[in-house]
């Protein structure tokens, strides 16, 4: 057979035989998590070791540990005030959950809403990257269409970090080498893009100091070269030699070494010079021994060594390891995509063997198979899709519950505000109130006392006029045998005047207070002051103007400015005496419709 042909068929066997990402447990690791676990450090230093216990044992197939020790580091993370401890924990446990789906597919999406929420309220930048990584690892897992944008988002909270902080420079080198790989299946092995991110990639993955991350990127240079379109023979030979020296010396039990040795078969197929075969089979054989206790790497080991044989032309060893990997592959959890890639392989070794019948038969189960992964797969994005769908729905109605509580909260704190307000501007008022009251009453007693005063100067001046009334009638018995027609006049009109004086007074006497309750309610918002209560009183008891000047001790001139000041704050048109409308308004009520009451 061909080395061509040869090639071709392992390329196909690759394609198909391409696993899920591998998830490993060293037990060197796990010591040195236990060490850490069983010490007398601090307990929020174990929160970490303990989660990442807790995933180890998980991917060893030992779930009871593993649920243990999440139990206990989630108790240490929930007594911790930094939530970066709570992000490591979920970090762990998402990995638990993305590894066994689809029974956890709901946990893993709680996991998701639960670390956003947690990278919102903690300062670690650190623990922030990591979360962003972790979530964009899960979601590339479980979702078709994902677009990578945590692992943006990872990437830009990891450049601000420290250059000699190894954990960031990682989180760094997991988004550039899961660019690298979108870039493969998009655009092929020739796009400048890919080249320009290896680049970038090689020296993060020198950066981190990760022999693994350096391997990644030695097997991605080396089928770059592999798949150009003038490969360089002399240029590849270099390359696989470093790099199967590199495995060599740097034998590592995890899923990129034994990529490196499969990449390593298939450039011995098309550049035989360019590998020796006895030390892919010497890496080999190390990695199996080192991977003991990791079933999932010992099949993909096992898968290498399967490969290995064909491509020596051992076609019968390479048949029984196949059988071998469906043995183990028949046991797994979820085993119809692996045995549908198993049977297709063993397809491609018999039909190397001309055995046409077993080749038929491996061919018909391989489509068994394939036909059952497809369903469990369409079932599983139907869960997955209804899962999302209800996560999200979930959320959006735990963020509109939000919303409601906050307005419900706005709302009552507008209304205890506006309470709290009309409250103070009711007591406002109530004082102002008082306040009124309480100057209305002093107003009423100094009205009281002006017009107590009033009246006792009004009953003095009766005295004074009763007394010269009585001098008047001595004059005239003296005088009244003189005839004088002019000095009789004159006392008939001052007789008169008495009589006026003295009904005008009663009426007045009769009508305070209300009457000076009406001038003011007339001159209001103005004020009538005391001076101007004596006018009016004076004025209403028909005393002429020279004798409310002589009484008051006051000049023409301010008397006659006090009255006109008088009926403004009265408000009396022009055309209005002042005495008629004091003598009107002291009147009954009935008395101003013509004495018929209403």
């Amino acid at each position: 057979m061909s080395t061509l042909f040869k090639t071709i068929v392992l390329l196909a066997i690759f394609t198909r035989i391409s696993s899920a990402s591998a998830q490993f447990r060293e037990q060197q690791e796990i010591d040195s998590l236990l060490q850490i676990v069983e010490s007398g450090v601090d307990e929020s230093a174990k929160t970490g070791p303990m989660a990442r216990l807790s995933f180890l044992y998980f991917a060893g197939g030992d779930s009871l540990t593993s649920e243990k020790y999440l139990r206990e580091a989630t108790t240490l993370a929930q007594a911790q005030n930094d939530g970066k401890y709570k992000i490591r924990v979920l970090i762990q446990e998402l990995k638990t959950c993305t590894a066994a789906r689809p029974r956890r597919i709901k946990r893993a999406y709680e996991i998701v809403g639960e670390l956003y929420r947690l990278i919102g309220s903690t300062g670690d930048r650190l623990s922030k990257a990591q979360a962003y990584d972790c979530i964009a690892a899960a979601k590339q897992v479980l979702e078709q269409d994902y677009d990578n944008k945590d692992y943006y988002q990872a990437v830009g909270i990891a450049e601000k970090l420290s250059s000699n902080d190894r954990e960031a420079r990682q989180i760094i080198f997991n988004m550039q080498y899961a660019r690298i790989q979108r870039i493969i299946a998009s655009e092929g092995y020739g796009s400048k893009a890919l080249d320009y991110q290896v680049k970038l990639a090689t020296e993060t993955a020198r950066d981190t100091g990760d022999k693994t991350n350096i391997c990644c990127m030695m097997t991605v240079h080396l089928e770059q070269m592999l798949n150009a379109d003038y490969p360089d023979g002399k240029a590849i030979e270099t390359e696989a030699g470093r790099l199967l020296d590199f495995i060599g010396n740097n034998v590592i039990a995890t899923a990129p070494y034994n990529a490196a040795i499969e990449r390593l078969i298939l450039c011995s197929l098309s550049f035989p010079e360019s590998v020796d075969m006895t030390k892919i089979e010497e890496a080999a054989e190390k990695l199996q021994y080192a991977s003991t206790g990791d079933k999932i790497l010992q099949r993909d080991i096992s898968k290498t060594l399967m490969t290995l044989a064909y491509a020596q032309g051992q076609c019968g060893e390479a048949i029984n390891r196949t059988w071998d990997l469906i043995r183990v592959d028949s046991l797994s959890e979820n085993p119809a995509k692996l045995l549908a890639v198993d049977y297709s392989a063993l397809a491609v070794l018999y039909d190397e063997v001309k055995d046409q019948g077993r080749r038929a038969d491996a061919l018909d189960k391989s489509l068994k198979y394939y036909r059952q992964a497809y369903n469990e797969r369409a079932q599983e994005q139907r869960l997955i899709s209804e899962i999302r769908y209800n996560t999200q729905k979930e959320a959006a109605q735990r963020r509109q519950m939000g919303y409601i509580l906050t307005g419900v909260m706005v709302i009552t704190v507008v209304i205890g505000f506006a309470v709290i307000m009309y409250q103070r501007k009711a007591a406002a008022e109530k004082a102002l109130l008082e306040l009124a009251l309480e100057n209305a009453e002093q107003k009423e007693k100094i009205m009281e006392m002006e017009i107590q005063s009033i009246q006792k100067e009004n009953m003095a001046a009766k005295l004074r006029i009763e007394q010269k009334n009585k001098l008047i009638e001595t004059i005239v018995q003296i005088v009244s045998e003189i005839d004088n027609s002019e000095l009789r006049r004159l006392i008939e009109k001052e007789k008169i005047m008495d009589r006026n004086f003295n009904n005008n007074s009663r009426i007045f006497i009769e009508s305070d207070p209300e009457f000076f309750r009406k001038l003011q309610e007339r001159a209001a918002p103005e004020v009538l002051t005391p001076l101007n209560l004596r006018y009016c009183a004076y004025l209403l008891t028909g005393m002429g103007s020279k004798e409310i000047m002589e009484l008051l001790n006051v000049s023409e001139n301010t008397f006659w400015i006090n009255k006109k000041r008088l009926r403004q704050k009265l408000k009396l048109p022009k055309g209005e005496s002042l005495e008629s409308f004091l003598h009107n308004l002291s009147l009954p009520p009935h008395a101003n419709n013509g004495g018929v009451e209403s």
